[in-house]
């Protein structure tokens, strides 16, 4: 199963991490942060605007690989916590833990 957790923060409140999921109602995938829930329809946004609160709320539910997979969405997504490094499908070390900060720097 792949990890549902992307490599960004959320621009909205630079805490949360950003999660793929998706609105069954509208059989659209997008992003949400695990602490604010501000929502992006595109990974290229998380950086810039959240959409306005509550733009997906019909049935949400954490997508199934094979629509991870089939949507291009794999390599957005974390696949490995090991060594204190955050590490995404291709290989790409996008943050290691500062343990003095008690965070993870972004590469």
């Amino acid at each position: 199963m792949l990890s549902k957790f992307l490599s960004s923060d959320s621009s909205f409140c630079n805490q949360g991490w950003v999660l793929l999921l998706k609105d069954n109602s509208a059989n659209q995938m997008f992003y949400e942060c695990s602490e604010c829930y501000a929502q992006y329809d595109n990974y290229v946004d998380i950086d810039k605007q959240a959409l306005p609160l509550d733009t997906h709320t019909g049935e949400i539910v954490i997508p199934r690989d094979e629509e991870i997979i089939n949507n291009s969405l794999f390599g957005y997504l974390i696949v490995s916590w090991k060594g204190k490094k955050l590490i995404i499908q291709n290989g790409e070390i996008i943050a290691i833990w500062n343990s003095e900060l008690r965070s993870y720097d972004q590469s």
